[in-house]
């Protein structure tokens, strides 16, 4: 399912068929249902009209907790934004905190990716911290502080390793470039 990290849905896809053909076998329920939110968020990522409202209901029931991973809050963006104001810290709740930031004007955004951001590093979390520093550059690139929004991704790319093939990495170089400055 590590393919979700890398934004491929057609191989999402193809892992959840075959966790929920094996979960099925061997009457593993909870991992059936886990293959099962794998395939909604891959089919939302390539169509945003997708209904979860069967797999939600079995989730709940299954006790699932909402904050276990980014992906349900991916899927409903409520969930994100609700995971944010709550006092209990989680691994994703950098991630959280991006998906978060979405659904809010520019310069509240600002605000919630800059303390997602730090709530990263704080974690030592750099694969967030550089999705997060994708995010807040593209708000600064955009708000004419090319300089700043550089030097942002810079510094959360020296922190991850040179995987040039991850999605996230080849995005910030991307941003760089086209950024100039």
């Amino acid at each position: 399912m590590t393919a979700a990290l890398d934004r491929n849905p057609r191989w999402v896809i193809k892992a959840a068929n075959w966790l929920i053909h094996l979960a099925k076998r061997h009457d593993l329920y909870f991992w059936k249902t886990y293959g099962e939110l794998f395939l909604v968020w891959a089919k939302q990522f390539s169509h945003t009209d997708v209904s979860q409202t069967t797999l939600f209901s079995s989730l709940r029931a299954m006790g699932l907790d909402w904050q276990y991973s980014p992906l349900l809050s991916e899927i409903d963006t409520g969930l994100s934004l609700r995971a944010t104001r709550q006092d209990h810290e989680n691994w994703c709740t950098p991630e959280l905190m991006r998906l978060s930031a979405t659904q809010l004007p520019p310069q509240k955004q600002r605000l919630l990716l800059e303390k997602a951001l730090d709530k990263a590093r704080q974690q030592q979390a750099h694969g967030w911290a550089l999705r997060i520093a994708y995010s807040l550059a593209t708000l600064q690139a955009e708000a004419g502080e090319k300089w700043a929004a550089k030097q942002l991704i810079q510094d959360a790319l020296h922190d991850v390793d040179d995987s040039d093939n991850a999605t996230d990495v080849r995005s910030a170089i991307a941003l760089c470039a086209r950024i100039g400055a």
